[in-house]
């Protein structure tokens, strides 16, 4: 059964190939003889050869970042035991996703269509909910061993994709792609092992011939789009995976946003922050090269996924031009005439699946450095020194592969080793870590969860009822609400205004870019526990819906704390000389969390 891979530079048809490492061995482990008469040309060039272009189909590698502020640094960095190893390995290879990936059987295509303009080809559009780091590598067609040797080097696939963190997050993630595969026609041709090869090479048959061998290639492209969910705990993961569902059935050949999926994106907008960040396999235009992730500012998630659909029409509408090898087509040794059936080939499913867990692994030790750093817990010689314990790791994990390509039989015992020094890795440097002092904030007993203006990210806040006040003589209205994140380490205030109306005439009108309203916010903070003191602070004035302001500089620590907020705000249209606001006083209890 045929296998298709990602390309990778000076492969030839032909060649041996081991599916492990994704890398080609032994040249003409496979001789191919036209069945009838064909020019020579047309023979040696190939019809799945490109039109004199070159692709290395390889993208520079980018670290993975720290870890997200949400997750739990002490819980998070926790080294795998060999036990759990073993048992994620069985249980990967038992999966059927898995086994119909390993056999290259089609695995969750959700759309196909042909391209009959300038040229032939098919196009398959694929999404998928990925629930763990593996899963997502595998949704993006990321060979874990061929990352692993390429590691802080090269990458096969565009951008910055290796961050594990957000699997430990309330968060989903999916893969949404669209691939385009142009057809050729295929000479008759008479494919035989090449036995005189075979029997003069040193070394043992997997080193020199592997697993498979190359049949030929496809030129075309993919474009993969990674949509990222992150929401609080007060939202229930079943209804917002429902909604990303309905919100997501535009992807697709022909994908539109309609009146429903506006529906169910509105909802999604409400209840989680959205990221879209594309990557990209082959060579898919300039357009495409562009920055590709949308910023988390963007006002609306139906903004960001037709901006994501704009990229797929841009992909499309070139698709013609993707005259690059893309994929490489794999066959099997018992599919080739003179092939001695008896000869043991390798098998690397359980050493495929194993490294999967080490490049997680791998990962993790690089999250952690870059964590440290970010939080500047090392001085420069231990800067130097975990980076070059790193290094160590990522060097046996290299040398790890280099002895599974002969020996895929025995990886839990080879693989004990290097768990071992991870261990050690973890133990080192782990104890730098500066877990966040998070407090517990109660004020109204009224949890709400809702965007942090400032951040965009998603948080559960305290907040009072909501106050209506009207300007003088009622000429203007607003209503505002004064909220505290129930969960952090500094004081916050955030006020949530909706949409203020102005009078005129008879008729009550919504603000506008015209007529805008500005408000700002005055607190005063006293502590009235545990070394009491008092932090007088403003928001300034802004025309911002929703705004926040805190005291610079200054950490919560438990006791009783009482709180003033002045609001005050002139328009929309109407200005200085009818103003509206209020004073708020409430107190705030701050407790350790557990």
């Amino acid at each position: 059964m045929a296998m298709h891979v990602p390309y990778r530079d000076g492969l030839d048809i032909g060649q041996a190939y081991n599916t492990f490492v994704d890398r080609g061995l032994k040249h003409n482990a496979v001789i191919i003889t036209p069945k009838k008469y064909v020019a020579a040309d047309t023979i040696n060039g190939r019809s799945e050869r490109p039109r004199d272009k070159v692709s290395t189909g390889l993208f520079p590698f980018i670290e993975p970042n720290p870890v997200n502020p949400d997750v739990n640094l002490d819980e998070y960095f926790v080294p795998i035991s060999l036990e759990d190893f073993h048992k994620l390995t069985e249980e990967a290879v038992q999966a059927s996703s898995d086994k119909e990936k390993r056999d290259g059987a089609s695995s969750g295509i959700s759309g196909r269509s042909p391209i009959v303009n300038s040229c032939q080809g098919e196009i398959q559009s694929d999404l998928k909910l990925v629930t763990d780091y593996a899963s997502y590598l595998k949704a993006l067609g990321v060979n874990a061993a061929t990352t692993i040797s390429g590691y802080g080097e090269e990458a096969s696939l565009s951008g910055g994709y290796l961050d594990e963190s957000t699997f430990s997050s309330n968060s989903l993630t999916y893969i949404a792609s669209i691939s385009f595969r142009k057809q050729h026609p295929v000479p008759d041709e008479l494919f035989t092992f090449n036995n005189k090869l075979c029997k003069n090479s040193q070394g043992s048959f997997s080193s020199n011939f592997g697993n498979r061998w190359i049949r030929g290639f496809n030129t075309g492209g993919k474009l993969v789009i990674k949509i990222t969910l992150k929401f609080g705990d007060a939202f229930d993961k079943e209804e917002i995976k429902a909604d990303a569902q309905a919100s997501l059935s535009f992807w697709g050949v022909n994908g539109k946003i309609n009146t429903q999926t506006k529906s169910s994106l509105e909802k999604l907008s409400k209840k989680a922050q959205v990221t879209v960040k594309t990557f990209y396999q082959g060579h898919i235009g300039r357009e495409l090269q562009k920055p590709s992730e949308i910023s988390d500012k963007d006002t609306s998630a139906q903004e960001k996924f037709e901006t994501a659909i704009s990229w797929a029409e841009v992909f499309l509408k070139t698709a013609c031009d993707h005259d690059y090898k893309y994929e490489t087509i794999l066959d099997e040794y018992n599919n080739v005439e003179g092939f001695n059936e008896r000869t043991k080939i390798p098998h690397y499913t359980s050493a495929g699946e194993a490294a999967y867990l080490l490049l997680g692994e791998m990962v993790k030790h690089t999250e952690l450095r870059q964590t440290l750093l970010k939080q500047e817990a090392l001085n420069e010689t231990q800067t130097r020194e975990i980076s070059s314990d790193e290094m160590i790791l990522i060097d046996e994990k290299k040398k790890w592969l280099r002895d599974t390509l002969n020996n895929p039989d025995d990886v839990l015992r080879t693989v004990k080793p290097i768990l071992d020094k991870s261990v050690r890795y973890y133990t080192k440097w782990k104890p730098f870590l500066r877990e966040p002092s998070l407090f517990e904030v109660q004020a109204f007993g009224n949890l709400q969860v809702a965007k942090d203006p400032d951040t965009n990210r998603v948080v559960t806040y305290d907040c009072s009822q909501w106050y209506e006040w009207y300007g003088k003589d009622k000429w203007t209205w607003s209503r505002v609400q004064f909220c505290v994140p129930k969960d952090t380490d500094v004081f916050k205030l955030t006020v949530f205004r909706e949409e203020s109306q102005y009078l005129w005439g008879s008729a009550w009108y919504s603000e506008t870019k015209r007529y805008r309203s500005t408000a700002r916010v005055d607190v005063i903070l006293k502590r009235i526990e545990s070394r009491p003191h008092s932090w007088k602070f403003s928001s300034g004035e802004t025309r911002q819906t929703s705004f926040s302001t805190a005291p610079r500089n200054e950490k919560l620590v438990p006791g009783r704390y009482k709180v003033q907020a002045s609001f005050h705000q002139v328009g929309p249209y109407w200005h200085d000389d009818v103003p509206l606001g209020g004073v708020v006083e409430f107190d705030i209890n701050v407790s350790a969390l557990n």
